[in-house]
């Protein structure tokens, strides 16, 4: 499953060019494996690819200065705390981090390159649908994820009533569903092929295991979860007891839901090239 670790770069780089969403720049460094399930209960499996520092800090300042204080605060001691005001941020913001992809040339890069990413692991996973996209904000994923794959049933969630109406006001032929993904009330009545967590991770670790779970209720016996996410270069400041970077992630999975998911795929990009080091974990549903 997945691309073939020989000529990886190249062949994967040429692939996001040819669907029009990658930037005319050098390869950037792409560790990308796909592994057995048996692999991911091997403790000594993480250390094929895991180990890399995370250095420098832009994307928190820039994070921070833009949600004002409704998503993390910061305390006395250089942390964050957790404030989870979305509604307010969505009042407050008319593009929130940039999502659009347009803005700010920074965001814009980063999400050009992960986004890219996704489209490609949904057309190699991905057989009939349908797909949710859990943490959809105003809608622009679900937009990109819907011209790419016409065929497809493209669904948004977000814990955000006032992001959800601007969803469906912006794009109206698509279906939002206002739902915490935590508690799951208001969920689609139904079951996809494929959830995406994407871009939200930080904002669930309070109750990631309720929400990893919920994940798993909403996909079907042969379906995929994935978690798209940015891993900050500098020092983690919010969360790092739960997961610590992208390597605390795989090993939160594995100690909680080793029986329930099987680590199909990982692809890491770790080169600076980008404002984030950027994440894509498949995992495939093993328990009913």
């Amino acid at each position: 499953m997945g691309l073939a670790n020989n000529n990886l770069s190249t062949a994967y780089y040429n692939r996001l060019i040819n669907i029009g969403l990658c930037l005319d720049k050098p390869t950037p460094i792409i560790q990308h494996h796909t592994c057995r399930s048996q692999d991911f209960n091997n403790p000594g499996y993480f250390k094929l690819w895991v180990g890399s520092a995370f250095n420098g800090q832009q994307l928190m300042n820039d994070s921070e200065r833009l949600s004002n204080n409704y998503i993390f605060r910061e305390l006395d001691n250089g942390n964050l705390e957790f404030v989870g005001e979305f509604d307010q941020l969505y009042l407050a913001e008319d593009n929130p981090w940039f999502q659009s992809g347009y803005g700010n040339s920074k965001y814009k890069d980063y999400y050009q390159y992960s986004r890219s990413k996704l489209v490609v692991s949904l057309e190699h996973n991905c057989q009939n649908g349908p797909v949710l996209e859990v943490g959809c904000g105003i809608g622009y994923v679900v937009d990109l994820l819907s011209k790419q794959f016409p065929t497809l049933t493209i669904d948004g969630m977000d814990i955000s009533g006032v992001a959800i109406q601007r969803a469906n006001e912006t794009f109206p032929n698509n279906r939002f569903y206002e739902c915490d993904i935590s508690v799951l009330e208001n969920a689609p009545q139904k079951q996809y092929e494929i959830v995406v967590l994407n871009q939200m991770l930080w904002y669930i670790l309070d109750n990631l295991e309720d929400a990893i779970s919920n994940c798993h209720k909403l996909i079907r016996d042969d379906g995929f979860l994935i978690i798209s996410c940015g891993f900050l270069r500098g020092k983690q400041r919010y969360g790092a007891d739960i997961v610590d970077g992208c390597d605390g992630l795989l090993m939160f999975m594995k100690d909680n839901y080793g029986d329930t998911f099987g680590l199909a795929d990982v692809q890491y990009d770790h080169s600076d090239t980008y404002l984030l080091h950027d994440g894509l974990l498949l995992f495939n549903k093993l328990g009913a």
